[in-house]
């Protein structure tokens, strides 16, 4: 069994000894110690017996040095944060018990491998946690070694909607199984999700896709309980839009395939070592605490072609074409921003995602690739080109395997791999050329006022700096003053 560090939970029961207060460890921790999970630091849910359990929470904090944040005051959850030098920090939940006392708490938690309890002296009597002491009163260790996951009752899934998300969460990373009369509670209560508040769907998602296989719950969450269809209605939607030959799926079995890509290829990029490394830094870049760009990749990827739904057309060939799809796609997007309470910095980028999301597919079919089109593209997806071409293979990739048609997909593999050293180890020539002109000499040059206009005239200039057709500082002027005098540029500025 796991052995945790000892020595602030030794302080934590001299304290609650002089108070004469009884603490019980609860949750995962004790999980964990039953599974043989390793525990990194403390981390750790403590119930609070007979006492004030935010003048415990308090006390503890000032002697720990520690801050005490308040979770939740109306259940009384308050978390004591105390930092350490070189380690991870320690964090102690301390909770008041729902109910009479221990035992009524126990009945009222969701799962019976959350319900577990050890008394904290019992615990360090005993440090490598033996099981005679721990309390039981819902069956949960011999669901633990059934690897069974069951509601305590259905009362659970009633006092808070969540828990369905968090059981399938707690099976994903468990490897756990769902017991059938949990599973078909979970399902009838299906509908109650839309109770829930977008934060807390979010983080409960966002945690299942953290994993590194999560596609078999996902799918397990829609095909089974049909919980996605709740949260985000316009599945169901996307389940009955057809598609033409090339995909051979419906619309959402196709976004399944492609989130089951992305996975993978996030794990592993089918590239280089160097280039798969430089890929893996980007997607674990944090967005905002504990959500990377890794999770709005694949949360992407679940809902990429939702503007199918809105724009299939069956031409009178019987062919069937989803024309701007991709700028169709923006307000749904948008709307499950708004919904998960997604930060501006995310929905931006969701947002790019879903209009950009086909542009290297359109730049290889067209098959010679010019350099002013890589520097378009580049520019275009900015910060988000490597999700956009992390994207675009896991995209091609689902496309062609559901029609069996491998054969295509390594030369587009290919394609995507030329495009990252492009703009891996290209940066100077396709991503950022050097500025040989400034607007302000421009304005000098032509006698322009500041406008969108001069932004326009250096775009182009930068388009000819990348195709080698302006080298020097004179030749970027007088390209300058063939743009102003062009159609689009006096229809557009003046």
């Amino acid at each position: 069994m796991v052995i945790m560090e000892n020595k602030i939970l030794e302080k934590v029961y001299r304290l609650a000894s002089e108070d004469r207060l009884k603490i019980y460890i609860t949750g995962g921790y004790l999980r964990s110690l039953l599974l043989n999970l390793p525990v990194e630091g403390i981390d750790v849910d403590l119930l609070v017996i007979d006492g004030s359990v935010v003048t415990f929470a308090r006390k503890t904090a000032e002697i720990l040095q520690g801050t005490m944040v308040e979770l939740d005051r109306r259940n009384g959850i308050y978390r004591v944060v105390i930092k350490q030098e070189k380690r991870n920090s320690s964090i102690l939940d301390f909770t008041s018990p729902k109910g009479r006392d221990l035992m009524e708490d126990l009945k009222k938690r969701d799962f019976t491998v959350n319900s577990l309890a050890m008394e904290l002296g019992d615990y360090l009597k005993t440090p490598s946690g033996g099981q005679k002491y721990i309390i039981d009163v819902n069956g949960g260790i011999q669901d633990l070694r059934e690897r069974k996951m069951r509601v305590i009752s259905e009362e659970a899934f009633k006092d808070d909607p969540l828990r369905l998300i968090r059981g399938i969460r707690l099976c994903a990373a468990l490897d756990f199984h769902l017991e059938e009369r949990t599973l078909g509670w979970m399902y009838s209560f299906r509908e109650s999700l839309k109770e829930i508040s977008g934060e807390r769907v979010r983080d409960e998602l966002w945690k299942i896709i953290d994993m590194k296989d999560s596609f078999p719950w996902i799918t397990f969450m829609e095909e089974r309980l049909g919980f996605l269809s709740v949260l985000f209605p316009e599945v169901g939607r996307m389940k009955a839009t057809e598609q033409n030959f090339y995909h051979g799926e419906n619309v959402w079995i196709h976004c399944l395939r492609t989130f089951k890509s992305i996975e993978s290829n996030i794990e592993s990029p089918p590239f280089p070592l160097e280039m798969a490394l430089k890929i893996k830094e980007h997607l674990g870049q944090e967005l905002v605490s504990s959500r990377k760009r890794k999770h709005l990749l694949k949360f992407f990827a679940l809902f990429h072609d939702v503007g199918k739904i809105k724009t299939k057309k069956v031409l009178e060939s019987g062919r069937i074409v989803f024309h701007r799809h991709e700028v169709e796609g923006i307000p749904y997007l948008e709307n499950y921003s708004e919904r998960l309470k997604l930060s501006s910095r995310e929905r931006r980028i969701l947002s790019n995602l879903t209009r950009q999301h086909m542009h290297p597919l359109f730049l290889q079919v067209a098959k010679k690739v010019s350099p002013r089109a890589f520097y378009k593209l580049f520019k275009k997806c900015g910060e988000e080109t490597v999700e956009v071409l992390m994207h675009s293979l896991s995209d091609f990739t689902a496309k062609r395997e559901a029609k069996e048609n491998f054969q295509e997909i390594k030369p587009y593999r290919a394609f995507i791999e030329e495009t990252f050293k492009k703009y891996f180890y290209e940066g100077e020539t396709f991503v950022t050329p050097p500025d040989i002109i400034s607007g302000d000499e421009i304005m000098e040059y032509l006698d322009l006022h500041p406008s969108p206009g001069v932004g326009y005239i250096l775009a182009k200039i930068k388009e000819a700096q990348v195709e080698g057709k302006v080298k020097t500082r004179k030749e970027a002027i007088n390209l300058a003053s063939q743009v102003v005098q062009t159609g689009t540029y006096q229809k557009r500025f003046h």
